[in-house]
């Protein structure tokens, strides 16, 4: 039974009598294990969300202006000021 715990990835294996000393130190790992979990899972989510931010700042180097006609993109490094040609 016990190469069958590990196949399915157990943390520890206990036996009967369970002694309390060793039972501690299966929780002991457990707690280790799922520590380590939530620490990756939050590793991943902060690595997508920088992914995100770098992808938004390429966005942000130009951007779609349409105006008689005609559709222009302007560099963001170019803009002085931009003021509305109407009530936004």
């Amino acid at each position: 039974y016990a190469l069958d715990a590990f196949d399915a990835h157990a943390v520890d294996y206990l036996l009967k009598p369970v002694e309390p000393e060793r039972f501690r130190s299966a929780m002991r790992k457990v707690r280790r294990q799922l520590d380590y979990e939530a620490g990756r899972g939050m590793t991943e989510r902060v690595a997508a969300m920088l992914r995100d931010l770098e992808r938004r700042e390429r966005d942000l180097d130009r951007f779609l202006v349409k105006g008689r006609g005609r559709s222009y993109f302007i560099d963001v490094a170019e803009i002085d000021w931009i003021e509305a040609a109407g009530n936004y």
